[in-house]
């Protein structure tokens, strides 16, 4: 197992950036803690935390549904059971990890209660500004019937 194996975090505007660019995101699970990453990166993530952090089973789930049970698990860096879906996605990189000489890429994760802060505030912002824009439409209509009563006489 290598030492100088650490898991990086995304930054507040990394996160935000993947966010706006709408990235589908997974929660991963290893018993103790929760992170989220990358769909593209759960493959290089399964291989490296296996190889060195210790071998573990890991939980995937998607963020993107409402429904919280597993739609990837392994066992050590194997898949146990994977949504077919995914599966696809992701099984020839993982494959290539187990059976060749190819390293993991490096990966990033992102800290969980940052991201529902960020989304937070990204919600805040939207129903500000729709009520700044109700508010404007409102002044337009009140505008608009004024200048019709005023043209009447």
């Amino acid at each position: 197992m290598e030492q100088d194996f650490i898991i990086e975090y995304y930054t507040k505007e990394e996160v935000k950036d993947l966010i706006k660019k709408n990235e589908h995101l997974y929660y991963l699970d290893n018993g103790i803690e929760e992170v989220m990453i990358r769909e593209q990166d759960i493959p290089d993530a399964i291989v490296s935390i296996n190889r060195n952090v210790e071998p573990m089973n890991l939980k995937f789930f998607d963020t993107q549904n409402l429904e919280y049970k597993p739609v990837l698990t392994t066992y050590g860096e194997y898949l146990n059971r994977a949504d077919p879906i995914l599966r696809e996605k992701i099984i020839e990189r993982l494959v290539e990890l187990q059976t060749t000489d190819t390293k993991p890429n490096t990966f990033k994760v992102i800290d969980e209660d940052m991201y529902d802060s960020i989304q937070s505030e990204n919600e805040l912002k939207k129903e500000n500004k729709e009520q700044e824009e109700n508010k404007t439409k409102e002044e337009k209509e009140k505008n608009k019937d004024n200048k019709k009563e005023g043209g009447i006489r």
